[in-house]
């Protein structure tokens, strides 16, 4: 696809290019930057770190009665939770987000063979009751101060995934549409689609036609993985792209050093962010119940590609037309 007239583009700058695209399987900052154009989650934290609907119309809890306690399988006390969907959620393909969405997202993370990163949730989860095409009931196995946090529970399209999944779940992962085709408009729901893919390079977004909120700015965004600090840096100049995103941009030294050298051209923003990377080691490993191992392991993990980077952005942004 030819990209738009100047002014309604957008080229972003960030580390690394997504292992996967798939929403729950794997767990990467840069794949969650873009599905963050893509995709939509049913509940969230805001910038406030309060819990929101994002897809649901409102978020269950005691208070509301949306939210009640109920026996969970084994004799323990569990939760139900009533959702509704928002009316005007459509996949990018045109076809309307539902309760099957749900319940095919919850099938997949139970699975014990289909790969899903966040297995925990979807075990907790013991049942999902659809009672029509837009009400749906999680019944969920425990009472906990998160109880109505379902942020992992990541919609997936059961109009275009359920027959790979089906077809044999054990290979899943690999076999995704939102792998191998990942361009399929159907695995797409915010105001933007995957439209092109280089492997390892970019990738490109386009504006969802059958977006129903706010039109979006830009018509189209490309989203460059530029390894390299000092690449970045060179296209940011040149103009190659507009932005460097944050959490995926540049250490804060660095940042600092490109806003006394740059500060006239472009803007640079701090803000606190929610984004960090970490290692998370197995202790079930037999190598790593070695206390001394660990510490050695991630010392030098550490020292070589830093554990935790603070949310900054520098951004230069085209005067729209």
């Amino acid at each position: 696809m030819a990209l738009p007239a100047a002014g309604r583009d957008l080229a972003i700058g960030i580390t690394q290019f997504p292992a996967n695209q798939h929403p729950s399987i794997d767990t990467m900052a840069a794949k969650s930057f873009v599905l963050g154009l893509t995709q939509r989650l049913l509940t969230t934290y805001d910038a406030s770190w309060r819990l929101v609907c994002m897809l649901c119309t409102e978020l269950p809890s005691f208070e509301n009665g949306l939210a009640g306690r109920e026996l969970a399988p084994g004799g323990g006390e569990g939760v139900a939770l009533r959702f509704e969907l928002r009316p005007d959620l459509f996949w990018a393909d045109g076809e309307p987000v539902t309760s099957a969405d749900v319940l095919f997202a919850w099938e997949v993370g139970r699975h014990p063979l289909s790969g899903i990163t966040n297995a925990e949730l979807h075990r907790r989860i013991w049942n999902v009751e659809p009672l029509d095409e837009r009400r749906f009931v999680l019944h969920v196995d425990r009472v906990s101060f998160d109880y109505n946090t379902v942020n992992d529970l990541r919609l997936l399209p059961a109009h275009r995934e359920r027959a790979v999944f089906e077809a044999d779940p054990v290979p899943y992962r690999n076999r995704t549409l939102f792998d191998t085709v990942s361009t399929d408009p159907g695995m797409a729901m915010e105001p933007h689609r995957i439209a092109a893919v280089a492997p390892g390079s970019r990738s490109d977004l386009a504006r969802n036609p059958h977006w129903r909120g706010p039109r979006p700015a830009f018509e189209w965004i490309v989203v460059r993985a530029i390894e390299n600090t000092a690449a970045r840096e060179a296209n940011l100049l040149s103009g190659e792209i507009d932005m460097i995103e944050g959490s995926l941009g540049l250490p804060p030294d660095q940042a600092l050093a490109f806003e006394k050298r740059h500060g006239e051209r472009f803007r640079v923003v701090y803000r606190p962010g929610l984004v960090y990377e970490h290692i998370a080691l197995r202790l079930d490993n037999p190598i790593l119940a070695d206390v001394r191992v660990r510490r050695a392991f991630v010392s030098h993990s550490i020292a070589g590609f830093s554990a935790v980077r603070c949310s900054r952005a520098v951004s230069r942004w085209r005067t729209a037309s």
